[in-house]
C-alpha cells in the first residue's frame, strides 16, 4: 500500500501544474526551469560521454569483447567506461572533469583494475534497470531498428533518488527525436517510486545545417506535460546544437498558454505567456 501511495502522489506532483491553467509565480517558474536545466546538463553529459567512449572504444576493440559499462559522475568528474568480460578490469575508458568553462577530457585504452564501488554501481545498475524494465515493460515503447535504440542513463537525484532516464536513440542522420522518453525513480533501497512518460509519441524532427544557428525548432505538449523537459533539452543538445549548430528551440505549452523557449547561449529557459 505504501508503494502504491507513493506513486500516486509522484503522479499528482507531475501533472497537477498543468490544472492550474495559468503560470507559477516568477520565482517559482524560474525555480523550476532551473532545476529542469540542471537535470538536463547532468542528462546530456551521461549520453554525450557514454556516445564518445562508445566510439573510442570500437576504433582499438571489438563489441564481442565488452563485458559491461558503467558511466557515472563524481568530484566534477564523469567516467565512462567498457569492461571485460569477467567485469574486473576497465579496457577503454574516458573522463570528463567539468570544472570550469572548458572540460578536461582523458582516454586511456590501458587496462585497470575497476574500484570496488565501481563494482557495486554496476551491480546496481544492472539490478535496478531489470526491476524497471519488469515493472514497466509494456509501458515503454521500442521503435523499429531504422531510427535507432533506446537509451540507459541513471542520474543522481539529490542524496536518496537515482532518477533512470530512458531516451530514444538515432540512426538515421538529420533527425532530431523528441519523445518516446521516460524516466523512472528509485530509492537508495532500489524501490521504484516513480514512472513518468515524458512525451505521448515519437516526434522526429528534420534538420538541417544551419549557418548562423538562429533556425528555431519547435514542438507541442499536451496539457499534462506543460514544461520543457530535460530530455528535450539533452537531445537538442546532443543533435540540434552539437550536430547541427543551433542554438534555440521552443516547446509550446497549452497548458500556459505560453511558450517555453531554451537559449544555449544563456543555458536558460524564458517564458513567453501568450496573455500578455
Amino acid at each position: 500500500m505504501k508503494r502504491s501511495s507513493t506513486f500516486l502522489i509522484c503522479l499528482l506532483s507531475f501533472t497537477a501544474v498543468s490544472a492550474q491553467n495559468s503560470l507559477p509565480p516568477l520565482d517559482r517558474l524560474a525555480s523550476i526551469n532551473d532545476s529542469i536545466v540542471g537535470e538536463a546538463h547532468m542528462l546530456y553529459f551521461s549520453e554525450k560521454i557514454n556516445w564518445i567512449t562508445t566510439d573510442y572504444f570500437l576504433e582499438n576493440h571489438t563489441p564481442e569483447q565488452i563485458g559491461g559499462s558503467l558511466t557515472y559522475f563524481k568530484d566534477s568528474v564523469w567516467v565512462c567506461f567498457f569492461c571485460d568480460k569477467e567485469q574486473q578490469n576497465s579496457i577503454s575508458e574516458i573522463r570528463w572533469n567539468i570544472k570550469g568553462k572548458t572540460l578536461q577530457e582523458s582516454r586511456s585504452d590501458s587496462i585497470r583494475p575497476l574500484l570496488p564501488e565501481e563494482k557495486q554501481m554496476m551491480e546496481r545498475r544492472y539490478r535496478i534497470l531489470g526491476k524497471a524494465f519488469d515493472e514497466y515493460r509494456d509501458s515503454i515503447y521500442s521503435l523499429p531498428s531504422k531510427y535507432g535504440k533506446l537509451n540507459f542513463d541513471l542520474i543522481p537525484i539529490g542524496d536518496n533518488i537515482t532518477r533512470i532516464y530512458i531516451l530514444q536513440g538515432i540512426f538515421v542522420k538529420g533527425i532530431l527525436p523528441w519523445g518516446n522518453d521516460y524516466s523512472i525513480d528509485v530509492d537508495s533501497n532500489d524501490n521504484i517510486i516513480c514512472f513518468r512518460r515524458h512525451h505521448r509519441s515519437f516526434i522526429p524532427v528534420e534538420l538541417k545545417k544551419s549557418e548562423d544557428g538562429e533556425d528555431l525548432v519547435y514542438h507541442a505538449h499536451l496539457e499534462d506535460n506543460p514544461f520543457i523537459t530535460a530530455t528535450d533539452i539533452c537531445n537538442f543538445l546532443m543533435y540540434g546544437r552539437d550536430l547541427y549548430n543551433l542554438k534555440q528551440f521552443m516547446v509550446v505549452s497549452p497548458a500556459f498558454n505560453c511558450n517555453f523557449s531554451y537559449i544555449d547561449s544563456m543555458k536558460t529557459i524564458i517564458t513567453l505567456d501568450k496573455n500578455k
